[in-house]
């Protein structure tokens, strides 16, 4: 299985779902079947 993740590198909240997906994901039996790619997405482009 395949999941394509859109993450703002600078967001605390996604900083926050990409830990749970990461503790989540080890303890998932078949981990191994699973390829994950990470993207980046800016959520506000105004922000520097």
């Amino acid at each position: 299985m395949k999941i394509e993740i859109w993450s703002d590198v600078m967001c605390p909240f996604c900083y926050i779902g990409k830990r749970n997906f990461e503790t989540a994901l080890e303890q998932f039996d078949n981990k191994d079947k699973i390829d994950v790619e990470w993207k980046s997405f800016q959520l506000d482009p105004s922000i520097p």
